[in-house]
């Protein structure tokens, strides 16, 4: 399994790892460090090359032709909802699967 080095930019709180602060080195998954990164921007990578070459995804979807990553890509319930809490999204009453919490996180629709 490969691992990935962010360094924590701010207080996170995640489902996985808890309160993370500012400062910390976490080494996790490319698609957490992703989230972490790209979508929440509560994380650095720790070194430049340190950036996962695997970032096209599963089928080389940057590479042309295929479809853009997701905020949502690769997360589990609990990270959703922590993702959602940190860019201050409210979770309607009732929406507790991963399909609505993804559509919440991509803005893809209200969830279900």
């Amino acid at each position: 399994m490969e691992i990935v080095e962010v360094e924590i930019l701010t207080t996170a709180i995640t489902a996985q790892y808890g309160t993370l602060s500012q400062g910390t080195i976490l080494r996790t998954s490319p698609a957490f460090a992703k989230h972490l990164v790209d979508e929440a921007g509560a994380a650095k990578y720790v070194k430049k090359d340190a950036k996962p070459a695997a970032d096209a995804g599963a089928g080389g979807a940057s590479a042309g032709g295929g479809a853009a990553a997701k905020p949502s890509d690769g997360l589990k319930v609990e990270e959703l909802k922590a993702a959602l809490e940190a860019k201050g999204i409210a979770i309607p009453e009732g929406v507790t699967k991963k399909a609505g919490l993804a559509a919440l996180l991509d803005g893809t629709g209200a969830g279900e």
